[in-house]
């Protein structure tokens, strides 16, 4: 969270040679197939500042989820062999080819972006067009969990390991988006934005995912 508030306080150092500002809130959703993991909700807070014509700088802070664990996984009381007595269960059902896709995912993002943000003099229908280019700062929280080992009897698991991972990484990364917006009223504008966002440490498994999201903001 600290180097997230050096980011901001940069943001707010940096020049403007227009009044034109606004602020924004997007929603959508987030495909973390970059991460091992699905799709996900995702939602943006954003402040920008006119550069020169047609070029914005901003910063945005955004958070994005995945979580495919079934409901038998929250807390029990009731746990066999290290998880809840209702998962027990279904493991033991599983058939042998079952068995080899049972894992489930669980992220949670936090992340923020200092970008330049372009509008050339291009409508469709319309809508304006933006691409945008930037840094990123992203920290990730996981959690998964998948059978370690395990025996077949009869087609069906006998007995097994689980196994429970977790991990939280802070990287740093680019953005790139592409995006269109449109006037609704004076200074309320609709945009719909798409946007790809990898880490700089490939070694990472989580290093990537991209956002599709749709938002309003206010100019002043």
């Amino acid at each position: 969270m600290k180097y997230i508030i050096l980011l901001f306080v940069l943001f707010c150092t940096l020049p403007g040679f227009s009044q034109d500002k606004s602020i924004g809130v997007n929603a959508g959703l987030v495909d973390t197939g970059g991460i091992e993991g699905g799709m996900g909700f995702n939602m943006e807070f954003y402040y920008e500042k006119e550069f020169l014509k047609n070029l914005n700088y901003g910063i945005n802070f955004g958070i994005a989820n995945h979580n495919n664990f079934p409901e038998g996984f929250e807390p029990v009381n009731n746990y066999v062999n290290g998880v809840p007595a209702l998962i027990d269960e279904e493991i033991r059902n599983l058939a042998f080819v079952e068995s080899f896709n049972y894992r489930f995912q669980k992220y949670n993002v936090e992340y923020s972006q200092l970008y330049l943000k372009y509008s050339p003099n291009l409508n469709i229908l319309g809508f304006k067009v933006h691409t945008l280019l930037g840094l990123m700062l992203i920290n990730v929280e996981s959690t998964a969990f998948g059978l370690a080992q395990w025996k077949i009897v009869n087609d069906r698991v006998d007995s097994y390991t689980p196994r429970y991972s977790f991990s939280s990484s802070t990287e740093m990364g680019a953005v790139f988006g592409v995006g269109i917006n449109r006037q609704i009223v004076p200074d309320l504008h609709f945009s719909l934005n798409g946007k790809y966002n990898g880490q700089f440490n490939y070694s990472n498994i989580e290093y990537e995912f991209l956002t599709l999201n749709m938002g309003l903001s206010k100019r002043f």
